[in-house]
């Protein structure tokens, strides 16, 4: 497999990681929402409004859980990008990328402030600055997060670093905890009341995603940096509600 196809398999899951991320902020700031707002007891259909908002959040944050802890898996476990992909690939994302690009200088400010074109001396200089500079950042970021070595069981210390061991144990919780929450008369009982306050429970489990999908942004970023792709964050589908999708849908049928 050629440098050029391994990045490209690095920045899909790079893509799809973002989109976590935009559940991920979408559903902090409903949630902050929900935190600031407080309803008046005198008036039941509010309270009722508010608690059934915010068990359709918990629920919406569940799933969101179930998908960050199926990326982790796609990504370090078998089958994975860790071992079908970086592994095969250690030689070359383990090396930083010389820079061969063409470095091209606008011109040169004088002492008296004025700008002027170089001669061909201080033009080579200058190109030369600055592939230095950009080939140490580049080496920052492989010796920082990067990949140091090909080796497999050194690939193997830096899967295993990635993410600590409570944050995926947490995360493995919270994932069992969605499956089996309505297995019991009791756990029934709790999903029945729409008067549940899940306030905290949720907030920890968006900080917990954040955490996580924020550790493999910075380590998979860093490869790509250290080689020659520069990544750019793409267009990024939004994650709003439904029910201002609809309005969105109904008010551009209107135009």
């Amino acid at each position: 497999m050629t440098l050029d196809i391994t990045l490209e398999e690095i920045k899909l899951v790079l893509r799809v990681l973002f989109n976590l991320q935009e559940r991920q902020k979408q559903l902090q700031a409903e949630l902050d929402f929900y935190n600031a707002y407080a309803p008046d007891a005198n008036y039941i259909k509010e309270q009722r409004s508010f608690f059934e908002g915010l068990r359709r959040l918990d629920h919406e944050v569940m799933f969101l859980c179930i998908d960050t802890y199926s990326l982790y898996e796609g990504i370090q476990k078998q089958k994975s990008l860790i071992t079908k992909t970086i592994k095969n690939n250690g030689k070359v994302l383990s090396e930083v990328s010389k820079v061969d690009d063409t470095i091209i200088c606008a011109g040169i400010i004088d002492e008296n402030g004025n700008k002027r074109k170089p001669n061909p001396e201080e033009e080579k200089f200058i190109a030369e600055k600055v592939r230095e500079d950009l080939f140490n950042k580049r080496k920052k970021a492989r010796d920082t997060y990067g990949i140091t070595s090909p080796k497999h069981e050194d690939i193997e210390k830096w899967n295993q670093s990635i993410l600590d061991k409570d944050t995926l144990e947490q995360l493995e919780n919270y994932r069992n905890e969605f499956s089996h929450r309505l297995n019991t008369l009791e756990r029934i009982k709790i999903e029945a009341d729409i008067n549940n306050n899940k306030f905290h429970t949720i907030k920890d489990r968006l900080i917990l995603v954040k955490t996580l999908l924020d550790k493999y942004q910075l380590h998979f970023k860093s490869i790509l940096l250290s080689t020659k792709a520069e990544y750019h964050l793409p267009a990024m589908i939004g994650y709003d509600s439904l029910s201002r999708i609809k309005q969105k849908i109904l008010g551009e049928k209107k135009e």
